[in-house]
């Protein structure tokens, strides 16, 4: 019984340390929040999905250097869609580049809009004031899922086969504003 004492105040111990490094760890990441806002998609009195044409969709970019007084520092007029994951946004580990995946556009058919895939990635330079776009890349279809190497410099694009159109998993280099 005793054992199973000092153990739990040992646990209790080593989770305030793990608390305490994770704490200082994300200090050190990055110091921005890209967030994407889809504006396509209302809902009606009763509850149903209204479609919208598109064109006031944006992506938000937050600074939160100081966790406490978040600030947005630039809101840029870029498509993109809550119908992909929320992998589609994505920060480089330096905190130089955001990337944006549009997975899917908005297209006027039989006179109401509906989804059908996109193949965009936008690319964002934080270190501008305001964020800048700088690039849009065309990439495979539907990208769905994004990942960014500890270095920044290279950024895979990945799709859930057979859901997604065939061939989108695609790898790139990062091109870094300004180099």
């Amino acid at each position: 019984m005793r054992i199973v004492r000092t153990m739990g105040a040992s646990r209790t111990f080593w989770l305030a340390v793990g608390l305490l490094l994770v704490s200082f760890a994300a200090v050190g990441q990055a110091q921005h929040l890209v967030i994407g806002l889809d504006n396509k998609i209302d809902f009606d009195d009763t509850g149903k999905q209204v479609p919208r044409p598109p064109g006031k969709d944006a992506v938000v970019i937050v600074d939160i250097t100081k966790r406490a007084e978040p600030r947005i520092v630039g809101t840029l007029p870029l498509m993109n869609s809550l119908l992909g994951p929320p992998t589609n946004l994505a920060i480089t580990p330096d905190d130089h580049v955001a990337l944006v995946a549009n997975s899917v556009a908005w297209v006027e058919e039989g006179g109401t809009w509906k989804p059908a895939p996109d193949n965009k990635l936008f690319v964002i330079d934080l270190q501008a004031s305001p964020p800048t776009l700088v690039e849009t890349v065309t990439v495979g279809q539907q990208p769905s899922g994004m990942a960014i190497n500890k270095a920044g410099t290279l950024v895979l694009k990945a799709a859930t086969l057979p859901l997604r159109a065939p061939g989108s998993g695609t790898g790139r280099s990062v091109a870094r504003p300004g180099l």
